[in-house]
């Protein structure tokens, strides 16, 4: 009896003991992370001198450095030079500039960058600029005539979200606007639910709201024109019933309703038929098949759908354009492109001619025009080795031309491509590219620097980064950038395996990656560095937690580092992708892999340098800080930099040079020497 009593007490007793542990332990995990959430204060005292301290000890270590001055005024000249040849903002092919991007950043210290233009095809000389900065969501919408060259005195202006920035004309004097703005000028919601015209001189909270009896929430503005006539539609993403969804014709300002199938996306309108694409409206690229419905039957509400394209299982649907009475189509497949034409036949009514045009099929293409107004075909073309070409289809003659090129920034002519395949840790085949001297010994002393990103089923381009290339692979560096799960590329599926639950996979085959590179003597550990931004920061974040010892430096710029509280710090547009860690379940498999949870103080990790912006309204600063700060507490080697208010980068040109520049100055202090040299 005596000793089953004393058994009794000693399982009690380390029951106690385990529970107490736990407790001990939660606690613990608890108090680090309100312990560092005085860093989410933006402008709090202590923050900035945090910040402010920060900053001292990278400048005195990094940016004074001979090596980091040169690099940023290479960076800055030649993205510069390359800027004139992308804003699109030079007609008829002339070298005027009619809005300078750069005079008007100094001005209102800003660092605005053009993504995109909506022009009033009756009257050309004016047109809608969209400014935005890197980071943030914000768009400035503003009036703009080409004629003065200057924006419009009193004209149209908003300031909105991205996610609200559809906007189109229906005259000179009246616009179709997809929210309401409640803040003034500033537009706080994310997704609008109610169209209105806006007409001139009007503040946007008075408009007319009588599209708003068709219960469109609007996602997508498109304009179409025939002739002189303007043809708009709209379209809602997010349908009332799980049947239908609501679409709008605003011809001579006569206002149609119509009901579309819901899985099915407009895309273009053409002759009196809507093409469309089947399969989620939130998914890009798109893996489906392409679809007409012709207008006349949507008038009776019996809208008659068919197939005029049949995609291949691997072959996705980037972009559709409509150029002289047919639409282009810009294919994928494993990473090649292909550009399909479909036309009317004028032989056999209501029936396709597909054909496929003489492109190139490496590197990227890009559509330039979405116009049904264009007689040509206009797209660019790029890859690690060439830049940016733009090039004109003409359809009468079946012929493509170069229209202009940029000049090269970097002698690649010493350099290979070559695309390479990984074996992540459950076997799935990861491909990647490497870019390297055609010299290079295989003895693991290649100083290599791979890019990663992973998430919201986006690929990274295999474009000509002008950059990396003059301060990187011309002194004899490598680089790689590669495919994980999560990204894009490789279709939905793709996508799916890498978000969520199944984010490991992203992280595994980043791993893989970096691995296989070691392997085949590129690199090795002491000579091998990763970069990521935003979602590829929280990739790199997290290789730099679970595998430290596959790297020597790491550069982390605008991530996601804790996942417990990115949801607070302005992500709840991420919890699609990452999972929702106010959820219990999300938050197990969220706490799995977040990288400021997972720090350990037993682990010796690689040079870490944190950039960011602190007016970067989409990924949080504290992100970044808080990392950089347990890291300092467990007295390991690393370097932080933000971008505060009121230092001039020159626009977006001045922060791309700065983050590159800087980049690249951190890699070859921390991985060379470059062998070649």
């Amino acid at each position: 009896m005596i000793k089953l009593r004393t058994r009794t007490r000693a399982v009690y007793l380390v029951a106690s003991i385990f529970t107490l542990a736990l407790v001990f332990k939660y606690s613990w995990e608890r108090y680090q992370d309100r312990n560092l959430e005085w860093l989410e204060e933006l402008d709090s005292s202590s923050a900035t001198r945090w910040v402010t301290d920060e900053k001292a000890r990278i400048k005195s270590s990094l940016l004074d450095s001979p090596l980091a001055k040169e690099n940023e005024r290479i960076a800055q000249a030649i993205l510069q030079k390359n800027k004139k040849f992308s804003d699109g903002l030079v007609p008829n092919n002339s070298n005027e500039n009619l809005l300078d991007l750069t005079t008007l950043n100094k001005s209102e210290r800003k660092k605005y960058q053009l993504i995109k233009m909506d022009c009033l095809k009756t009257n050309l000389k004016r047109c809608l600029l969209y400014l935005s900065e890197p980071g943030s969501f914000d768009v400035d919408i503003r009036e703009f005539d080409f004629l003065t060259k200057n924006f419009v005195s009193q004209g149209f202006r908003r300031i909105t979200n991205k996610g609200n920035s559809d906007y189109t004309w229906i005259d000179s004097d009246t616009i179709l606007s997809e929210a309401v703005a409640r803040n003034g000028f500033i537009e706080s919601a994310y997704h609008p639910d109610t169209p209105l015209i806006w007409k001139r001189s009007e503040a946007i909270q008075k408009t007319d709201k009588s599209l708003s009896s068709a219960q469109a929430s609007l996602k997508r503005l498109m304009s179409s024109y025939s002739g002189k006539q303007p043809l708009r539609i709209v379209f809602n993403p997010r349908p009332q019933s799980g049947i239908m969804q609501q679409g709008i014709l605003i011809g001579t300002k006569e206002l149609k309703a119509w009901l579309l199938p819901t899985d099915y996306k407009v895309v273009a309108y053409l002759k009196n038929k809507l093409i469309l694409f089947r399969g989620s409206n939130r998914e890009s690229p798109y893996n489906g098949d392409v679809f007409e419905i012709d207008v006349q039957s949507l008038e009776m509400q019996k809208p008659i759908v068919k197939r005029i394209f049949e995609n291949a299982a691997s072959e996705f649907v980037n972009e559709v354009s409509i150029a002289d009475n047919s639409v282009y189509l810009n294919l994928s497949r494993d990473l090649n492109n292909r550009i399909v034409r479909l036309s009317l036949r004028k032989d056999l009514a209501d029936s396709w001619r597909i054909s496929a045009l003489a492109s190139p099929t490496s590197g990227t293409v890009k559509f330039l025009d979405e116009d049904s107004n264009a007689k040509i075909l206009r797209f660019t073309h790029e890859d690690s080795l060439r830049p940016r070409s733009i090039y004109a289809y003409n359809e009468s003659l079946d012929l493509i031309t170069t229209i202009a090129s940029s000049s090269p920034d970097f002698d690649g002519s010493a350099l290979k491509v070559e695309e390479r395949i990984a074996v992540s840790r459950d076997g799935t085949k990861i491909p990647y590219f490497l870019i390297a001297n055609k010299a290079m010994r295989t003895d693991g002393n290649t100083p290599t620097v791979i890019l990663g990103y992973g998430a919201n089923g986006v690929a990274l381009p295999n474009v000509y980064r002008s950059v990396t290339g003059k301060l990187w692979l011309e002194k004899g560096g490598a680089f790689a950038f590669a495919y994980g799960r999560g990204g894009g590329g490789f279709g939905r599926k793709w996508h799916e395996d890498g978000k969520r639950e199944k984010k490991q996979n992203s992280i595994d085959d980043f791993i893989a990656v970096a691995e296989d590179l070691i392997s085949l003597g590129v690199t090795s550990p002491s000579h091998l560095g990763i970069k990521g931004a935003n979602n590829g920061g929280l990739l790199v974040g997290a290789v730099l937690v679970q595998r430290p010892d596959l790297f020597k430096a790491v550069f982390c710029e605008s991530p996601y580092l804790d996942m417990m509280r990115f949801k607070t710090l302005n992500g709840t547009e991420r919890v699609r992708e990452y999972g929702d860690p106010d959820v219990a379940e999300d938050a197990k498999f969220l706490k799995l892999y977040s990288p400021l949870h997972n720090l350990s103080a037993s682990q010796i990790y690689p040079d870490v340098l944190f950039m960011t912006s602190h007016s970067d309204d989409r990924v949080h600063p504290a992100h970044a800080r808080k990392m950089a700060e347990r890291l300092k507490e467990l007295e390991q080697r690393y370097l932080y930099f933000e971008a505060t208010d009121g230092e001039d980068y020159d626009g977006f040109e001045g922060w791309l040079a700065k983050s590159n520049s800087l980049a690249m100055t951190f890699f070859t202090e921390k991985l060379g020497p470059f062998p070649l040299k």
